[in-house]
């Protein structure tokens, strides 16, 4: 098997290194990320530790129909796995091959000497019912053992509308793999088809698995025929894309298939893949992404996703799959309804995409348990196990609440500046280009009469919004009933009477919440931030009910409508911002990890002879990290260079481990080590690329988690 491996300085891979490989090994990653790079890479064993027979299977596999004759197949027996193991496929006798080399970026014609390998291992077959006969005068068939019995299970699980018949010799000039379909009928019997007949996707199956099929058959040839049987060895199967042609159900069947293999063989397999249903159903020991150079900069590209299968799943339960965390893109939780639920009920998450269309570049997942969600952002923002998939995972709350002090807290929690994301859909402009059509039917001239109609709309709603934020203000509690008599009953029921005239019971607090409350919303009302504060979904739902359902305009179009166009000006302010202070997400604690480091290493500059250069350099990053971290925090305009101090970071750190490293290990250096490599983790956090805020659009006023 293949303990390790340290793959570094090919093509887009820096260094991608895993100490203690697993059983099976899936790599996910966006396109031209370097995942066939690495396979081929572990197929010639560079920086490999360990041992065994390596099986590679590239990515384009080609299947070339072929003609057997039946008088070659007497010759040299071929073996799959032979193939698999080879630079090249050699030139067969009597099969039309090109030879050409077995790389990631050319034909793989391994798959074109499946049927020819079919009809040696019958040759064998022949040879042994041949021997019996001739040594005992007749061949009872009923004792005979079926040879083709790990074929037909491997055709069974994956395929079951297919049966294995039988290897066909009538015509000599062109043997047959004979495959029966029992769902469709001849004149009265299941189709027979060839081998080279069935479908990309069922061949694809035997492409896979026949080495370990022809292998058992061979077991078994090898007992009939009174032979030694080969000492097991080893293999490890690293395989490019084994999801190409293979409904998702067979995906999940393959995976399936292989722990069954693996549970009872020394095999291992190493694969790199796009498919979704393969990473969705990977367990946490067995999923790894391969990231980008620039974000790691010396530091491993291979990262595993998750040490803890309980993570993994909160991860997939809330995000509703691990596919989105090998994107390679920040995945953001917002508030709403995911598209596709409720009865033509408008997702937020489209109403985003339509308003900024550059949010695509963000995984945006929508959410309902608000609670959940900060608790798993909180759990993530203090541990470092993501920030190296260069995913930082986010969450835009809505603002019709006070965001408490906990989501405050955390950096990677922000709040939309109005109460929804509904709220800048109160877009006058954009709702009257939306009706302007029917305009004669509405009697309104221009946005200004949309303005009053929406306010009138708004101000019926001050008794609502007072309500609203009275109950806030008081809170809640909750009281289930507990009891196994009635005699407990009774009790359970008193108690939750006393908690709630402890609760509710104060006049003077219900009075004094009603009056904050109701101060509140009149403050709302002089300033005119109404269209702000006030929940929009319900201005924009009543505003539909009174004057755009008769135009035979439903609700979910009419808000989308009004989205695309705000999408197609200048996009609100409020969200550039936020999505600016997104792009430029420096980690809080970066500031106190470089001091922590800075500290150490001052402490011990003479014992380790630290540059003073490199003191110096990292000083500055650390004081540039602290301006970063406070625009955070105060949501002000991004000054600092994200770039500029992510390179700063970068450099400083990698030349620090190297001159670490040149000293003689000690518990000194160890522990330096731990603390560059923690400043480091912090570091690939850092998101840059994207335009700044300044060269968007000019600021809007902003506050976080008001």
């Amino acid at each position: 098997m293949i303990e390790s491996f340290r793959v570094g300085n090919e093509k887009v891979i820096d260094l991608a290194e895993c100490t203690k490989v697993p059983r099976i090994m899936i790599v996910a990653g966006p396109n031209g990320i370097g995942k066939s790079t690495l396979l081929y890479a572990l197929r010639s064993r560079k920086g490999v530790t360990g041992a065994g027979k390596i099986l590679y299977i590239p990515p384009h596999r080609a299947w070339f129909r072929q003609k057997i004759r039946a008088m070659y197949l007497w010759g040299k027996n071929m073996k799959y796995g032979d193939f698999l193991s080879s630079d090249r496929i050699p030139g067969v006798e009597g099969l039309n091959l090109r030879g050409l080399s077995r790389t990631y970026d050319s034909l793989d014609e391994a798959p074109s000497t499946i049927k020819h390998i079919l009809g040696q291992l019958e040759t064998r077959r022949r040879e042994v019912i041949t021997r019996v006969f001739d040594q005992t005068g007749s061949v009872d068939k009923d004792k005979m053992p079926d040879v083709y019995e790990p074929l037909r299970k491997l055709i069974s699980f994956f395929l079951p509308h297919l049966q294995f018949s039988h290897i066909d010799f009538a015509a000599r000039d062109d043997v047959r793999c004979i495959f029966k379909n029992i769902y469709q009928i001849s004149k009265g019997s299941p189709l027979e088809i060839d081998i080279d007949d069935l479908s990309s996707g069922e061949r694809e199956v035997i492409t896979l698995f026949l080495n370990f099929i022809e292998k058992r058959i061979g077991e078994r040839l090898s007992t009939l025929e009174g032979a030694t049987l080969e000492t097991p060895q080893d293999l490890i199967l690293v395989i490019d894309s084994p999801e190409l042609h293979l409904h998702p159900a067979l995906q999940q069947r393959f995976l399936d298939y292989i722990r069954d293999v693996v549970a009872g063989d020394n095999v291992q397999f190493i694969m790199a893949t796009h498919s979704q249903t393969l990473v969705n159903a990977a367990r946490f020991d067995e999923l790894y992404v391969l990231v980008p150079p620039q974000k790691m900069r010396g530091y491993n590209q291979l990262v595993k996703v998750s040490n803890e299968a309980t993570r993994l799943e909160t991860i997939r339960e809330l995000a509703g799959e691990t596919y989105s965390l090998t994107l390679g893109k920040p995945l953001i939780f917002i508030e709403g309804r995911p598209p596709g639920q409720g009865l033509k009920e408008p997702s937020d998450k489209r109403i985003l995409e339509m308003i900024l269309p550059d949010f695509a570049s963000y995984t945006l997942v929508p959410f309902h348990d608000r609670q959940r969600i900060c608790a798993l952002i909180r759990e993530l923002s203090a541990s470092t196990e993501l920030t190296p998939l260069g995913l930082c995972v986010f969450a835009i709350l809505d603002n019709d609440r006070a965001a408490e002090q906990s989501e405050r807290d955390v950096d990677r929690i922000f709040a939309w500046p109005v109460c929804s994301i509904e709220n800048f859909l109160l877009d006058s402009q954009a709702i009257w280009d939306t009706v302007q059509p029917q305009r004669e039917r509405l009697s309104w001239k221009g946005p200004d009469e949309v303005t009053l109609a929406l306010k009138e709309i708004a101000l019926g709603l001050k008794d609502a919004e007072v309500k609203l934020r009275a109950e806030e203000k008081l809170g809640c509690f909750r009281w289930h009933l507990e009891a196994n008599s009635d005699t407990g009953i009774e009790d359970s029921f008193e108690e939750g009477e006393r908690k709630y005239k402890e609760f509710y019971g104060d006049k003077e607090k219900r009075r004094t919440a009603y009056e904050s409350a109701k101060q509140e919303v009149d403050e709302i009302i002089t300033s005119d931030k109404i269209f702000q504060s006030f929940r929009g979904k319900e201005i924009l739902r009543r505003f539909h009910m009174k004057f755009v359902a008769g135009l035979g305009i439903g609700y979910q179009t009419f808000v989308y409508q009004i989205a695309e166009r705000i999408g197609r000006r200048l996009s609100p302010p409020e969200i550039l911002k936020v999505k600016a202070h997104i792009d430029g997400f420096v980690p809080w604690s970066l500031p106190t990890t470089l001091q922590a480091l800075l500290t150490d290493l001052q402490t011990n500059k003479e014992s380790l002879s630290i540059p003073q250069d490199l003191l110096t350099t990292l000083t500055e990053a650390k004081s540039e990290a602290d301006k970063a971290v406070e625009e955070a925090k105060k949501w002000t305009e991004l000054i600092i260079d994200r770039n500029a101090l992510k390179e700063k970071c970068w450099t400083t750190l990698f030349t620090l481990r190297q001159h670490i490293a040149s000293k003689p290990t000690s518990s000194l250096t160890e522990q330096v080590v731990r603390n560059v490599d923690a400043a480091a983790a912090k570091t690939a956090a850092i998101i840059t690329g994207q335009p700044s805020f300044s060269q968007r659009q000019e600021t809007g006023t902003i506050a976080r988690g008001s």
